[in-house]
């Protein structure tokens, strides 16, 4: 696609999300962005398990859904899922009972490096999320679409950035928790 004269590639796309996520951590604060990250988390888990039992149990029941299924067909039903697992994390992170409460470091420096870092976690996290969400993807259920995987395979062929993402999915999500253990035990009030 082409707007002005410039190519908007995915690589283009991809890489201006990550930087308004993480543009916004300094709006929010490091606390926020850990909250979001927490959130996201729940919203992975709660929208495979709302999805699962959406089509295993109730389109089962329902020829109407079942016929609105197959029209909407596996796009729709990753845009539902997309949906679904947004506005967890939304709602999770603005009404989740739940606290997290670091305290400020007094470095400015300190606060800024950190800021910034866990809010480049959540965005590869989030991202991350979402490219598994567009291939058809599930964190829970085996899933064998040949469409999904023909829509992730398009995506990694043509973005250097999501080709990465992809690539080392099981970092974008293994360093969040790492993180919260390692900010856990400095900031340990015991």
């Amino acid at each position: 696609m082409e707007v002005g004269g410039v190519q908007i590639t995915a690589d283009i796309f991809i890489g201006s999300i990550i930087a308004i996520m993480a543009a916004y951590s300094f709006i929010i604060g490091r606390n926020g962005v850990l909250r979001i990250i927490f959130a996201t988390y729940f919203a992975v888990l709660a929208t495979d398990g709302f999805i699962g039992l959406v089509v295993n149990h109730v389109l089962g029941f329902s020829p109407i859904l079942t016929k609105i299924s197959d029209m909407l067909g596996s796009e729709g039903i990753a845009s539902f899922k997309i949906f679904i697992f947004i506005l967890l994390i939304v709602v999770t992170t603005v009404r989740g009972a739940f606290t997290i409460d670091l305290p400020n470091e007094k470095s400015v420096i300190l606060k800024l490096v950190t800021t910034s870092f866990v809010g480049l976690l959540s965005a590869n996290l989030i991202i991350s999320v979402l490219l598994v969400y567009i291939s058809g993807g599930s964190f829970i259920f085996q899933t064998n679409s040949v469409n999904a995987d023909l829509n992730l395979m398009a995506i990694y062929q043509n973005s250097l950035l999501a080709k990465t993402l992809i690539s080392n999915f099981n970092i974008s999500f293994l360093l969040p928790v790492v993180t919260f253990i390692i900010l856990g035990l400095i900031y340990n009030e015991n």
